[in-house]
């Protein structure tokens, strides 16, 4: 259609009919790579250990490749952290060895950029991150992904407005298997809405609350003035 139009004779009697194309379509081909994608068979306590124990049994099980763990916040990224880097100092010292880093918004700089760096030759690095590293950044050498399925929703309540953090279902992230898996509760989708119409319920009580301006003063009003 834009090109079309690009390429279209100018309306009016003097207009000269164009000779060449100015315009040209450029096709870039995506790539896709297989996926396997496991859940658990049965519900978990404790997410975050499990979490954990399924980044050792990728560390010691798997072939080569970074692994990346999905968290809802800095609590639960840096209780991971420490786990790991305390558990692993229980294994036998052969063990390849393992770089737990986190990834999330209030961390400083340096400390952000670290997980761009490849690891080193004979170490595999496990990225801890909130969904910052979902669809905002791009790390290299990521083949292992790790998701509690939990994140953050982020609504607004019109009574004290105020925002909370509660943790909750994340939406699911596979609509092909919603037969044979349950749909999560709340999804990113409805935290959205549901903060959207929060919002829009607020307006419309400050318009309610906000009485009307008063009228212009007349032309003979300013005069007498």
């Amino acid at each position: 259609m834009f090109k079309n139009f690009f390429d279209s004779t100018p309306a009016g009697e003097n207009a000269e009919p164009k000779k060449d194309e100015i315009t040209s379509v450029i096709s870039l081909e995506g790539r896709t790579y297989p996926v396997d994608v496991m859940y658990l068979d049965e519900p978990c306590e404790d997410y975050v250990e499990t979490a954990i124990k399924t980044v050792l049994d990728i560390h010691l099980k798997e072939p080569e490749g970074d692994v990346l763990l999905f968290l809802t916040g800095r609590d639960e990224i840096e209780r991971c952290v420490a786990e790991i880097s305390e558990r692993l100092g229980q294994l036998d010292p052969s063990t390849p060895k393992l770089n737990p880093l986190p990834l999330y918004a209030g961390l400083p700089v340096s400390e952000q950029m670290a997980v761009f760096q490849p690891a080193h030759e004979g170490e595999r690095k496990v990225i801890v991150a909130t969904n910052v590293a979902e669809a905002s950044v791009t790390i290299d050498g990521i083949v292992y992904v790790v998701d509690s399925g939990f994140v953050k929703a982020v609504p607004a309540h019109s009574r004290t407005k105020c925002r909370c953090a509660p943790i909750t279902l994340a939406q699911e992230s596979n609509p092909s298997s919603s037969d044979q898996y349950p749909k999560p509760q709340h999804s990113r989708e409805q935290a959205e809405q549901a903060e959207q119409n929060q919002g829009n319920a607020t307006d419309s009580t400050e318009k309610q609350l906000i009485p009307p301006c008063p009228p212009p003063p007349s032309p003979k009003s300013k005069e007498q003035t």
